[in-house]
């Protein structure tokens, strides 16, 4: 996976497989520096840092010449450093301050003063001496800043008035991407995404399998680096629609009514629970229900067209659930099967609406389906408001579900959770 920000400048990230974590490269093929969001100038410098390399004793791997990394360190800094950004001032001295402090150690003041002269100029070597011989401060970074600039400039990518604004514009983006992400929820991609495309994976699984767990931390791990697009198929806690959402809010007040009622769950507008997987259609729907049906039929339909966009432009979609409809009546499948041969016409073109959507939607699944095979024992002490009847129905109906044209494996939740979560990302990276 691949994905370039700047001219000369490439990320790769790659995954190891035995810690489960994530690697991510930034690839140089020129030496660009600059403020932040817009690394403006392209330096001549990267055959000499190359020339002067030294091997890492330890590793015996190829690394810059540390007396040419602190000289880097330095301009760097100072070129993202702002008088009028306190917060941001902070955050970058703070992170200076573990690198400087490495490579001081590993350094002499002659050395460095030689490669600052023959990288820049006199004066610059002076002002980064002052800075070598003890820990420099904010100002010391301002009047480096003043005397790198004008040697600088001849090497900058933009004209002055763009070096302006560029930033803003950028960060503003950059912004907007977290605004997405928190609240709008849109599918555009504001930061990497997939080279050879993007993917689709969904959870399925009995309640309490874990998958708003694996979906959780699957987001927290490529969300570090890559742009992602969450969608929640069920019907339960997740993002709900407008439409659908004063019913949800109706279903979750009569559900903490009856809570103290009973320790098995009361049935709701969205329980099924028939004695089998083929008998699912024989309950009777009420108005209430019915409603809900349809606005969760619909909600599922826009939910789709979204999660595909998001996948057309290279971003990876995770999705709590999918639906199906081999199994009407539960386990995200169509809820209206008992209306198919309805007397009433109305009634009879309803159910086949709701039933067309979810037929499209089980003939065009994700990239990946992972199911978390969890047996039905465990899965009640994990959530034992759930009637065991219905977990262990829902546990045959996800061994036998199939989506064709799409990779399917299952993984098995009585592991280690750890354990888990590594298959879960070794699987996943396969398909990335």
């Amino acid at each position: 996976m691949k994905g370039a920000s700047f001219p000369g400048l490439t990320n790769y990230i790659g995954y190891d497989e035995n810690t489960g974590t994530l690697v991510h490269i930034h690839l140089h093929y020129e030496l660009t520096i600059g403020t932040p969001y817009l690394k403006e100038y392209v330096t001549p410098w990267g055959s000499y840092i190359l020339q002067t390399r030294i091997r890492e004793p330890e590793t015996d791997v190829w690394i810059s010449n540390p007396n040419v990394e602190l000289v880097l360190l330095l301009i760097r800094y100072a070129l993202k450093i702002r008088r009028w950004n306190p917060l941001s001032r902070k955050s970058h001295y703070s992170h200076f301050l573990e690198e400087y402090e490495w490579l001081i150690e590993r350094c002499d003041n002659q050395s460095v003063q030689e490669v600052t002269t023959e990288l820049l100029n006199k004066e610059v070597a002076s002002q980064i001496q002052q800075m070598v011989s003890q820990r420099p401060d904010i100002s010391q970074f301002h009047a480096l800043r003043k005397v790198v600039l004008p040697f600088l400039n001849q090497y900058s990518t933009h004209r002055k008035g763009m070096r302006v604004i560029l930033p803003f514009v950028r960060k503003g983006f950059r912004g907007f991407g977290k605004l997405n992400e928190k609240v709008l929820h849109q599918p555009i991609p504001t930061r990497r995404t997939s080279a050879p495309g993007g993917v689709e994976i969904a959870f399925v699984g009995v309640d309490g399998s874990g998958k708003s767990t694996n979906v959780e931390t699957l987001a927290d791990w490529l969300s570090w680096k890559v742009d992602i697009y969450s969608v929640y198929f069920g019907s339960g806690d997740g993002r709900s629609s407008l439409l659908r959402l004063p019913l949800k809010k109706l279903n979750d007040l009569r559900n903490r009514a009856t809570a103290n009622k009973s320790t098995e769950k009361e049935p709701s507008l969205s329980d099924e629970t028939p004695a089998n997987p083929h008998t699912a259609g024989s309950e009777k729907v009420g108005f209430l229900k019915a409603v809900w049906a349809l606005t969760l039929a619909r909600e599922k339909k826009k939910k789709r067209k979204k999660a595909r966009r998001a996948r057309n432009k290279g971003m990876i979609v995770i999705m709590d659930r999918y639906p199906q409809n081999q199994y009407p009546g539960l386990n995200d499948g169509p809820l209206l099967q008992p209306w198919v041969e309805s007397d009433s016409r109305i009634l009879r073109w309803l159910s086949k609406w709701e039933g067309g959507i979810y037929k499209s939607l089980h003939k065009h699944p994700p990239d990946l389906v992972i199911k978390l095979d969890t047996d039905p024992e465990i899965a009640k002490e994990r959530k034992p408001e759930t009637p065991m009847k219905e977990l262990q129905l829902k546990s045959a109906i996800i061994d036998g579900l199939e989506y064709m044209d799409c990779r399917m494996v299952s993984i098995s939740t009585e592991q280690e959770l750890d354990d888990v979560l590594r298959q879960v990302k070794t699987e996943v990276w396969d398909s990335i």
